[in-house]
């Protein structure tokens, strides 16, 4: 749902990667269950941050996502920019 109202407002889609998993579901909770909505918003602005990626050729993009730990879950990786 997000990505759509981003892509039909011209903007870009935010892509979260698995490491950023428990912070995006910790994000929304904080949301909808204290009406804060700061640690969305935070969380959101840092994952965007690594949704800007040239997406080709393929193994290029592959090789930098996993340098990131994109793929890695949250309790075995670090978030590397």
């Amino acid at each position: 749902m997000m990505s759509a109202e981003l892509v039909s407002a011209g903007r870009s889609t935010i892509i979260i990667p698995t490491v950023y998993r428990d912070d995006y579901v910790q994000a929304l909770r904080a949301l909808t269950r204290r009406h804060r909505p700061t640690p969305l918003v935070a969380m959101l602005t840092a994952a965007q941050k690594f949704s800007h990626l040239a997406f080709s050729p393929y193994p290029s993009i592959l090789n930098e996502l996993q340098r990131r730990n994109w793929f890695r879950e949250p309790d075995e990786a670090r978030i590397i920019p």
